[in-house]
């Protein structure tokens, strides 16, 4: 079955369709909520993540080997002067 039929009137339409031919609302109804939060300007801006010395897989060895040796003192460095400030600043208040 090659055809879609729209939410809003019941028309069939083409599965290639994006848009209803008789109505023109969007047939696919997550991309119709997008487009409609998009408009309202509520939609939830989403932040990419990236990993801390991420290892990707065509590094050479050698910096495969220095990465896993310099992430736990990193990770050790950070977590030793986010407890220093924490500290500073309960004692300063």
């Amino acid at each position: 079955m090659n055809q879609k039929r729209c939410s809003a009137c019941g028309a069939w339409n083409h599965r290639d369709n994006t848009h209803c031919s008789e109505c023109g609302e969007m047939l696919d109804r997550r991309k119709a909520r997008i487009e409609k939060l998009k408009k309202e300007g509520r939609l939830p801006v989403v932040l990419k993540e990236t990993p801390l010395l991420e290892i990707k897989p065509h590094y050479p060895w050698y910096l495969k080997l220095l990465i896993y040796i310099v992430k736990p003192i990193y990770w050790t460095f950070f977590f030793i002067a986010s407890g220093i400030m924490y500290l500073i600043a309960w004692i300063a208040a």
